[in-house]
């Protein structure tokens, strides 16, 4: 493994650059927390013109400096999920109006001597066949452009397999289900009815 590269460091007295923003840490020997009258005690035992103000944990501190990431986060997590749903409505009303349209078809292939069954695995196997084309295309697309929002990612890659399985699956029974709700409706329909549609 290659050594990590650090900056220079130089350490400065405070009394040579004082500053306004000073920030101590303090852990204690047993983890409980320190209260903050013992470290304005402290201080004032050290030297009594120190003021101690705004003391908090670790936890809290690590919490305000990384507000920005987690409130970023949300955001990306919330318009993800936005996006996904959409892309679901989206894919079934495609879905939806492809069988639509082909009622009339539906009509002539059950005249002719087609089952239930027949229709609902023609149907089936043709939508897959484009949602599978669709979702190919779409997960090459998306796993290249991840590449350019690596740089605003906190300890979460690119190409996170639990995200892009989770959206696979959810097109892909959104998909199923948008071809085989309006094909069972509309092999259900007589043959004359289908043919009327039109």
């Amino acid at each position: 493994m290659p050594a990590l590269a650090h900056d220079a460091t130089v350490f400065v007295p405070l009394g040579q650059v004082p500053t306004r923003d000073l920030e101590l840490l303090v852990s204690s020997a047993d983890a409980s927390p320190v209260a903050a009258s013992d470290l304005r005690q402290a201080a004032a035992d050290v030297h009594p013109a120190i003021a101690v103000y705004n003391v908090y944990t670790v936890q809290q501190w690590l919490d305000r400096q990384t507000w920005p990431t987690r409130v970023f986060g949300g955001l990306f997590t919330a318009f993800g999920a936005a996006a996904l749903v959409l892309a679901g409505v989206g894919l079934y009303g495609v879905m939806a109006f492809s069988v639509r349209r082909r009622t009339s078809e539906i009509g002539i292939r059950m005249a002719l001597g087609a089952s239930q069954g027949d229709i609902l695995r023609m149907v089936l196997r043709q939508g897959s066949t484009m949602l599978l084309i669709g979702m190919t295309l779409g997960l090459g697309a998306g796993l290249l452009l991840s590449r350019q929002l690596t740089q605003l990612l906190f300890q979460v890659a690119p190409d996170d397999p639990t995200v892009v399985i989770a959206t696979l699956v959810v097109l892909g029974l959104t998909g199923l289900v948008a071809c085989l709700v309006p094909a069972r409706r509309a092999s259900s329909l007589s043959p004359l009815t289908a043919l009327r549609r039109d």
